[in-house]
Order: structure tokens, then sequence, then C-alpha cells
């Protein structure tokens, strides 16, 4: 990844989801600058030492001085893709190689590929994570056992990093690597993916609140990764309660303590693409796409080489990107759209259409611009077409025309003249670029064009609005205070839920007089 951007993970579908992100970078002997959290026994059939790449060694025992027996439980089973990446060559051959052993070994690593596929094939983001992590990358909640410990609500993460141990730990993790980077705080930061309706949700409110002391200047980019958009109606009712809690703690506690805080999950409208809604190997695999596409502008190198596509278009620092979309200190919720797979991009007719907007005229194609069709909401709240949008950043990845790749360049102008046609208002960060995004689809491997939009729009206060209205009502009720006791919340703690929510739904509220 180009630039110092430090990346922490929180949870179990925002290590699927970063599992997916990391390996669309490159090659399995990259190594992260990453620092992610999850539940002992989250690991699957993958053990510590083996995702660091070291040999496994006894834990010592420093409370007993006498003779120590271990006893070892049969450890789940690896899947076959991971066990084919470690007999995985070096180097990818671009084609068929002539040397029989390595083509093998990419054959057989693309039939492990395909088997992931299967329903209940994957059981942990282990089972499909083809990078190395550093040392000091891995950290294990302790005494939090998955399926074994309540976890499953924004306040449980509450008091997990109570202890003096457990907050040095998770500050030497992250200035580990805060210290190999020269310019964190000047232009870029942290970007960070959390399962927010999770007591992960808490425990990142708590951590983000702890590093503010040392990187108080460093811009932090949050996605609240979500396995589905909305509530399904066959939930329990108690489930409902607990989600619609989480989901006003999390508005409230995580844009405090974040520069930009974007919810994300797959939308529902998504006909091109054959998934199934409610496979977490499925939806964190789209989720990552989108967050790919709109993160490759800080991701650019400052002096981006030439691909076979031409030289990548629109880079920035993840500092300026936060400053565009950062429109309100009130309130940074920011919505993700995307379009995936992105139509393909038209003829000429687009420049007459985006010369037509320019003038005032009436486009000169009834249809809407490409980067409008296929584009569905992947944030709660706030819909594709929302009109007022006060800064967007726009990102097109691996954009085509007649099924064939297009040059940078091209795509450059292509998503210039549609979003001239589209009339958009306020600021825009467009970007593109000639590489392309990879998911894994039934038959394999696919490369698809992506188109991911940013939006900060006064929508955002509207969402805050609706949050406060069934906070209060939810607290209101016994079943409520319940959940929000059994979390650890106190009477001080629902005040400042209410009062953060209160400014976010007036963030945008404009005095006529003035």
């Amino acid at each position: 990844m180009a630039g110092e951007v430090i990346t922490i993970q929180a949870g179990s579908f925002a290590n699927f989801t970063g599992a997916h992100y990391w390996n669309f970078q490159g090659q399995p002997i990259f190594t992260p600058r990453l620092v992610l959290f999850d539940l002992c026994g989250s690991l699957g059939g993958a053990s510590q030492s083996s995702l660091e790449g070291a040999e496994q060694a006894t834990p010592a025992v420093t409370t007993w001085s006498g003779p120590v027996t271990v006893h070892r439980a049969e450890p789940l089973p690896r899947s076959r893709f991971a066990q084919q990446l470690e007999v995985e060559p070096d180097e990818a051959p671009a084609g068929p190689s002539g040397n029989q052993e390595i083509d093998a070994a990419y054959d057989a690593i693309s039939e492990a590929a395909r088997e992931l596929d299967r329903e209940g094939a994957v059981r942990s983001w282990t089972d499909f994570l083809k990078v190395r992590l550093h040392p000091r990358s891995l950290a294990l909640l302790p005494g939090r056992w998955q399926g074994a410990a309540e976890f499953s609500g924004f306040g449980h993460g509450r008091g997990a990093l109570a202890s003096d141990e457990a907050r040095e730990d998770a500050a030497d993790r992250i200035r580990g690597f805060a210290e190999e980077c020269d310019s964190l705080q000047a232009r870029h930061g942290f970007q960070y993916f959390v399962d927010d309706l999770s007591g992960f949700g808490h425990f990142s409110y708590e951590l983000l609140q702890m590093m503010q002391d040392d990187y108080a200047r460093s811009p932090v980019l949050l996605f609240a990764l979500r396995p589905s958009l909305e509530e399904t109606s066959a939930q329990p009712a108690s489930v409902l309660r607990q989600r619609r809690l989480s989901e006003a703690a999390s508005m409230a506690r995580l844009s405090e303590v974040s520069s930009l805080h974007i919810p994300i999950a797959p939308s529902a409208n998504l006909p091109c693409v054959r998934w199934r809604p409610g496979n977490v190997f499925h939806a964190s695999a789209l989720c990552a796409s989108v967050i790919d596409t709109a993160t490759l502008p800080y991701r650019l190198t400052r002096t981006p080489r030439p691909g076979p596509l031409g030289v990548p278009v629109g880079g920035c620092h993840l500092r300026s990107l936060t400053e565009l979309l950062g429109t309100s200190q009130a309130n940074n919720y920011t919505a993700a759209f995307a379009a995936v797979p992105c139509p393909d991009v038209p003829e000429a007719h687009a420049a007459a259409a985006a010369a037509d907007a320019r003038t005032g005229g009436n486009a000169s194609s009834s249809q809407p611009p490409f980067t409008m069709q296929r584009t569905s909401s992947w944030t709660p709240g706030i819909p594709a077409d929302v009109e007022e949008r006060l800064a967007e950043s726009v990102t097109l990845r691996g954009a085509k025309r007649g099924g064939h790749p297009l040059r940078a360049d091209e795509a450059a102008q292509a998503l210039d003249a549609a979003l001239l046609q589209e009339g958009a208002n306020g600021r825009q960060n467009g970007g593109s670029s000639g590489q392309h995004s990879r998911l894994h689809q039934n038959d394999g491997p696919a490369s698809i064009p992506v188109l991911a939009r940013l939006c900060a729009s006064p929508a955002a206060a509207d969402v805050a609005k609706t949050q406060l209205e069934r906070f209060r009502g939810l607290v209101g009720s016994g079943g409520g205070m319940a959940v929000l006791q059994g979390w650890g919340y106190t009477a001080d703690d629902v005040t400042e839920i209410e009062e953060r929510l209160l400014t976010m739904a007036s963030a945008y509220d404009h005095d006529d007089d003035c």
C-alpha cells in the first residue's frame, strides 16, 4: 500500500472483509501495516504462529515452577486453499510457465479457491487470507472466547480495554507501526474496519479515544461494516431491539472519535452479481471490493508508475480525502454508493452530453449517465439518488467499453463527462484507475469494473433524527433499558448518546435570519 497508512481491524466480519481487501493488494509475501483484533478461538484451523510465518512454540507458564504437562486438542482442519498457499511459488507466471511443477501448483490453488465458494467451506477469515501477518499484527482479546462470551451488542465490548495490560498491549502494537512512519499525522493516518454493531463497536470507541492522546492530528477513516444492510422481520424482537440500540450507539460514539464515519453493508440491489445474502464470505467480498475502490485515491503513489492501461489519475492523501468530505464537524456520517459491476462506459455521445450540460441544454441521451446506472446505496438511511451533495469522491476502477479495458486517460475523460451530465452540485474529487478490482464469483475469480462514491450530504441529519427517535423510544421501554444495563451503561451514558445524536440531527440546520 502506498503512503504511510496504518490499518486497524476489529471483529470477525471486519477481518473477513480485511482478508479479501489484503488479498486484492498483492502477493502472499506482502506484509501489511496492520493491527487486527478478534476473539479467542476465531482463527479456525490456523494458529497465530502460522499466520505470522513462525514456528509454533509451547506457551510459557510463569506462575508455576513445578512440572508442566501440555494437553493438545485436535486442531480444526485448515482449508485446502490455505494449505495450497504454503506451496505456492513466489512469482506468479503471466501464463503457462512451461514448468510443469509451477503450473500444477497454480492449478491446485485455483481449484482450492473454487472450493471456498461451497456453502460452509469457509469457517474463518484465516481460511482464505493470503498475506503473512507481522508478529505484532494479531491480537486476540484475552478472556473473550468466540461463542462462549456475549459479544453481539455494541456495549458488550465495554471493559475490554479496562486493564493497564490490555491498553498497553494495544498501544504498543499501533506504536510499533507508527514509529516506522514519517508523515502519519501530516498527510496520512488510519483506516479502521470494525464490526460496529458487535462488542467491537464499543471496544473501538475506547481504543480510538485512547489513540487521540498520541495521534490527535492523524485522520481516521472509519468503515463500520455489517453483513446486511437492513434488519429483517424474521429476527426475534430481542435481537431487533439490540440491533437498533447498537445502531444508535454506534452512530453517536464512533462519529466522535473518527474523521469520517462510513457504514457499509452489501446493497440489496445487485442484479448482476451472483451471491448468497447471509453468506459472510460473499458479503465481506462485496464490502471489500467497494472499500478497495473507494480508498484507491490515497493508495496511489505520489508519482504512480505507468501500467498497461496508462498512469492512474486522481491520487490524493488520506488527509485530503477526509478534509474534502468532512463538511460538518458536528456530523461526519458519510454515505457509500457503488455500482458493482459498473456498466460499460459509453461511446463518444457521452462527451456530447457533457458539452450540452455545460451550455445548459438538454442532454442528448435519454439514458442516465453510466455513473448513475446500477449505482445503489451501501449505507443505511441515505439513498443513492440523494439530491443534495455537499462533497463527493468518485472513483472508477477497471473501466471497460465493449468488454475491453479502457486506458486511464480515456476512463478519466469518460468519468468527467458523466459527472457533468449528472449536473451534480457541490465539490467533487474525481479519480480513475486503469487497474482492475477482483471479486471471487461462482465461476472463479473475475475482473470487474467498480464505481465507488463517498458522499457527504445533509441527509445524514435525517439519519441521526431517526436514530434519536428510535433510541429514545427504546430507552423508555423496559426491554431497551435492560439491554443497556446489561452492557453496563449508566444514565450518563444514555444522556451522552442522546446529546450526540441531537447534535448530529441539527448539524445542517440554518437560521433563516442569518
